[in-house]
């Protein structure tokens, strides 16, 4: 049970008659996932498909349809997943703001952020279709004093906001989307001489 063949394994409290299973961490996180309720797995593997035909309508439509949700208009947002590294894309309601985009990790009040805003925490740099453009954009997180001024603006625009901020007890992240051009790509600026 304890010997040196199974050092570095993760084991379980699981019994094969009488002797102790070792268990992968890749078969610890399925033991996890087969521990949530059917009904959460099926309304989960629900929204995944729903967000994908979402996307999928609103490329294939340039944003004519699924373009907006109860009058908030919806862009889609790739991010770069920070644990992953893989793109991905969310339909996601935003505030128009001149050239920019202000979105808001609302989730609906949920006490879990959306990935896409903990992705743009980790990395700032996405990409947003908007109908037929689609744009390089760099994320900066609303902060300080700045925060409750864009706040006050995104429920004026969007009253049903108000809600979520009571429906949970953790910070509702605001980012503004700036787009990137090529001056302000990552490339530093190549000096004039004379």
């Amino acid at each position: 049970m304890g010997d040196s063949a199974d050092a570095g394994r993760v084991t379980s409290a699981q019994r094969s008659g009488d002797r102790e299973v070792p268990v992968s961490p890749v078969t610890a996180s399925r033991a996890r996932v087969r521990g949530m309720s059917v009904l959460h797995r099926v309304g989960m593997a629900l929204l995944r498909g729903g967000l994908a035909a979402q996307v999928w309508i609103y490329r294939r439509s340039k944003g004519r349809l699924a373009g907006s949700v109860r009058g908030t208009p919806v862009l889609l947002l790739t991010t770069t997943g920070r644990k992953s590294g893989t793109s991905r894309t969310r339909p996601v309601g935003y505030l128009p703001d001149g050239e920019r985009f202000m979105v808001c990790g609302s989730n609906g009040g949920s006490d879990h952020a959306p990935a896409w805003a903990l992705n743009l925490q980790s990395h700032p740099d996405a990409t947003v279709e908007m109908g037929p453009r689609t744009a390089p954009v760099t994320a900066t997180e609303v902060t300080g004093g700045d925060y409750e001024d864009t706040w006050a603006r995104y429920i004026a625009a969007y009253p049903g906001f108000a809600g979520y901020r009571t429906k949970t007890r953790r910070h509702l992240p605001i980012f503004i989307l700036e787009p990137r051009t090529a001056a302000k790509a990552s490339d530093p600026p190549t000096a004039v001489t004379d």
